[in-house]
């Protein structure tokens, strides 16, 4: 697990915070009294605090504003998704999948909290019948809360909300990569009852893109996912992670599919990769295999729990073995950060073919004309340091593969 991380003052763009824990503070972030935040385009989940605010924890006198930021299964006491005791502004969010102990699994807000486009439902509590939210809201219009019971302030134009006895389901799909740098939820788009978050939103105040960086299709919708594909005239492709031929390939689209059944529902994938959903050790959902052949490859892939189904284009790119070089460079460094000289630097492939190169002043070494395609194991020689080989793939040109000696 990962430590949560107090914030006094910074701008945070593009980023997955999860695995934080915490017995005093918010999961993952913290924002301390006088402190701002921003935060956009980003995701936090699986974090847990023994204190309210699973997700996020802003304190009395903190300042936070997100925008386009997913908070999905989160855990602590209260306010599994956020603790609120200062001022807090949310346009285009996403809170689902949280859960507290004793109180909501949403927010618990005892301050300021500025909403405008945004997703709380689908959040649970150890007592059934709790609410999403809880607190006093300044909603700014067109938002979606599952469960308002007890709660003042969504009567905007555009909210839609439920209640404990009649909740409100946003209709989403699991957390997944459906493009962009950071996980989201994508909405349901297909079926017989698609997502009431569709189209629902305002442009007043909304940011173009959604948290992917996918551009806003028409009517802006709710959350920080918006529907854009091939399914509703959009152009948004989810670009994977390169591949190579001969290298096994492995690109995470959801961690658990959940109820949902996914395939490939139009393109093609190359020889040797396959969607399958039970890829060890937690059964994801994932394009894995080695590929036979080389190019880019565009497909899509749609994502059902029967009722419901949305359609994410993909595109992925496999480099073929190619005897014309690429280079792998870096520097060869003492446990505090300062270039070895006189090192020989090993580089081996799976044949046991060996190169070597003598670093110089600094550190640095440069192997010129290696076959992409290959896996090859870094190794370093020197007579006052003791290093880790370091295994690699190499697919295209690498630079900084720096290796550390081991400390004392």
């Amino acid at each position: 697990a990962q430590p949560a991380a107090r914030i006094v003052n910074i701008n945070v763009n593009n980023l997955n915070f999860t695995r934080g824990t915490s017995n005093f503070n918010g999961g993952s972030i913290t924002v301390s009294g006088g402190g701002a935040l921003t935060l956009s385009n980003s995701a936090l989940y699986g974090n847990d605090s023994n204190n309210p605010g699973g997700g996020l924890r802003c304190e009395s006198g903190c300042t936070a504003n997100l925008t386009n930021v997913t908070i999905y299964g989160n855990s602590s006491p209260n306010g599994g998704g956020i603790r609120n005791e200062g001022t807090v502004t949310a346009t285009n969010c996403t809170l689902t999948g949280n859960s507290g102990s004793f109180g909501n699994g949403g927010v618990q807000n005892s301050g300021t909290f500025n909403i405008r486009n945004t997703i709380i439902a689908g959040n649970s509590a150890f007592f059934a019948n709790t609410s999403d939210v809880s607190g006093v809201f300044a909603s700014q219009g067109n938002n979606l809360i599952g469960k308002t019971d007890g709660t003042n302030g969504f009567t905007q134009t555009g909210d839609q909300t439920g209640t404990v006895a009649a909740p409100l389901d946003a209709r989403l799909a699991p957390l997944g990569n459906y493009g962009g740098k950071t996980l989201t939820h994508a909405l349901l788009d297909g079926g017989a009852i698609p997502s009431p978050a569709i189209n629902a939103g305002t442009a007043t105040g909304a940011p173009s893109t959604d948290q992917r960086g996918a551009a806003r299709v028409g009517v802006v919708d709710i959350g920080a996912f918006e529907v854009n594909n091939t399914a509703n005239s959009g152009s948004f492709v989810a670009v994977l992670p390169v591949g190579s031929q001969i290298i096994p390939y492995l690109a995470q689209i959801t961690a658990n599919n959940g109820a949902f059944t996914y395939s490939v529902s139009s393109g093609t994938l190359p020889n040797g990769i396959s969607l399958t959903t039970n890829v060890a050790p937690t059964a994801i959902v994932a394009l894995s295999g080695t590929a036979t052949q080389n190019g880019i490859f565009n497909f899509a892939i749609t994502a059902t729990n029967g009722a419901n189904s949305n359609v994410t284009n993909y595109s992925v790119q496999f480099l073929g073995p190619s005897s014309a070089g690429v280079s792998i460079s870096g520097r060869v460094l003492t446990p505090d950060g300062n270039g070895v000289r006189n090192a020989i630097v090993q580089l081996t492939d799976l044949q046991g073919n060996t190169r070597t190169f003598r670093t110089g002043s600094f550190g640095y070494y440069r192997f010129d004309d290696v076959e992409a395609g290959q896996t090859y194991v870094l190794g370093v020689a020197s007579k006052r340091y003791v290093f880790t080989p370091r295994t690699i793939s190499v697919s295209d040109e690498l630079t900084e593969v720096d290796l550390v000696a081991e400390a004392p």
